[in-house]
């Protein structure tokens, strides 16, 4: 089930407050619109009702996939996101055993941006390993450094509309 808590923004263009719903925990099962809005990217986004300026917010969302046995953790602040592993398994002690040990199967992993959720969901709904395309992302750099001399800010992986990868 999602958790949505109802923040008041502070327009960064008019300075006019409104609400915005910020999401604590979306189920890609029971909210496949939600869903949806992070593959498409906007989920974080903030419109102002009174200037229309737009703007993606930045903040901490749990996205669970149970039909892909994964949780995505994404952790706004790095100093909080290298706590996470140590509260995943403070968690998974509080469970009864049976239930500990299924917890366990969970794939969990920390992303610090809506970028890099999109693409690990993009990843996992392709039913494909994200630590191999992490090394594939590797090798790309690598040849692109070595063909261009200068190395990519950011690559990801995409599909289109085609579903090729």
């Amino acid at each position: 089930m999602a958790i949505r808590r109802p923040v008041n923004v502070k327009c960064p263009e008019c300075a006019k407050e409104s609400t915005f719903s910020m999401w604590q925990n979306v189920d890609s099962l029971e909210d496949p619109m939600l869903k949806q809005q992070i593959i498409d990217g906007n989920l974080f986004d903030f419109k102002c009702p009174y200037c229309e300026y737009s703007v993606a917010l930045h903040y901490d969302l749990l996205f669970n996939m149970p039909d892909r046995g994964v949780m995505l953790h994404m952790i706004a602040d790095p100093e909080q996101a290298k706590k996470v592993p140590a509260a995943i398994e403070d968690q998974e002690k509080l469970l009864p055993p049976e239930a500990r040990e299924n917890a366990k199967l969970y794939i969990h992993r920390i992303v610090p941006d809506a970028i890099t959720l999109r693409e690990k969901t993009l990843i996992f709904e392709a039913d494909l390993d994200d630590r191999v395309i992490e090394l594939m992302k590797v090798l790309y750099i690598a040849q692109y450094v070595t063909q261009k001399g200068v190395e990519p800010e950011h690559i990801f992986f995409s599909m289109n509309n085609k579903q090729e990868k």
